[in-house]
C-alpha cells in the first residue's frame, strides 16, 4: 500500500476513536500532499480528514495542501447546506399534498451519523415514498422546479410506471438533483419502521430552510 493510501486510512480510523485520534504511526516526511488531496477527494472523506488532520501534524501540512483541503470543504459545507435546504423544502411539499416520504442517504444519513449535513460529501437528494403515491410524488416535483431526466410519454410512460421503482429528477436552474423511489407497498409506509423514520424527525433537526440560509450566508 501507497504511504498516502496508508496515512489516509490511519486518519479516517483516527476520526471515530472514541478516546480521539492517535498520532500517526505513518511518516509524513516526503508525502506526495497532491495525491492525498485527491485521494481524500475521491474517497469522499474530505470532512473527516480536515476536522483532525491541524490536530495531529500540529502545521506540518504544507500550505498548497492546506489551502486544497480547505477549499474542497468550504465547498462541500456549501453545497451540504444547499442540499439540506432543498431537502426540507420538498419533505414539506410531499407532507402538504398528503404523501407519505422519506429522505435517505445524502444530508439526511449525514445528520442521522454525524449531527451535521456537512460531515458526509452529497452529491444530491434522495426520497423514498410508497409505491402507489410514486407518480403523485413526481407531480409535486415538476410542481416545485425540478424536471424529469427521462422525458416519457405514451406507451414509453406507461411501462416505466409498471415496472420502474425511481424516478430521477434535475432542478430547473440545475442547483441540485433529486430520486424519487417507491417502497414495495403501501403496508410499509405505515409500519413503525417508518413512524420511526418519520420525516417530520428530520424537519426537527435541519429547521425550517429559512434558518439553514441564513447559516450558509
Amino acid at each position: 500500500m501507497r504511504r498516502e493510501n496508508e496515512f489516509l486510512l490511519t486518519l479516517v480510523r483516527g476520526a471515530f476513536r472514541k478516546d480521539g485520534p492517535a498520532s500517526p504511526p505513518v511518516q509524513t516526511a516526503g508525502l506526495d500532499w497532491g495525491r492525498f488531496a485527491s485521494l481524500c477527494e475521491w474517497h469522499n472523506v474530505v470532512p473527516h480528514v480536515c476536522r483532525i488532520l491541524p490536530g495531529i501534524l500540529n502545521g506540518a501540512v504544507p500550505p498548497a495542501a492546506v489551502n486544497r483541503l480547505r477549499g474542497l470543504h468550504q465547498n462541500n459545507t456549501a453545497r451540504s447546506l444547499l442540499l439540506a435546504t432543498e431537502l426540507t423544502r420538498l419533505l414539506q411539499a410531499c407532507e402538504s399534498s398528503g404523501i407519505p416520504v422519506y429522505p435517505f442517504k445524502g444530508p439526511a444519513l449525514s445528520v442521522m451519523l454525524y449531527g451535521d449535513p456537512a460531515c458526509r460529501q452529497s452529491k444530491d437528494l434522495d426520497l423514498l415514498v410508497p409505491k402507489e403515491t410514486l407518480h403523485r410524488a413526481m407531480k409535486v416535483l415538476d410542481g416545485h422546479g425540478y424536471r424529469a431526466r427521462n422525458e416519457l410519454a405514451g406507451p414509453r410512460l406507461a411501462a416505466h410506471r409498471r415496472t420502474e421503482y425511481e424516478a430521477a429528477f434535475v432542478r430547473r436552474d440545475g442547483c441540485s438533483a433529486c430520486t424519487a423511489r417507491s417502497t414495495c407497498g403501501a403496508s410499509w409506509a405505515g409500519s413503525a419502521t417508518w413512524r420511526a423514520c418519520s420525516s417530520r424527525r428530520l424537519h426537527r433537526i435541519f429547521g425550517e430552510p429559512s434558518s439553514l440560509r441564513r447559516d450558509a450566508a
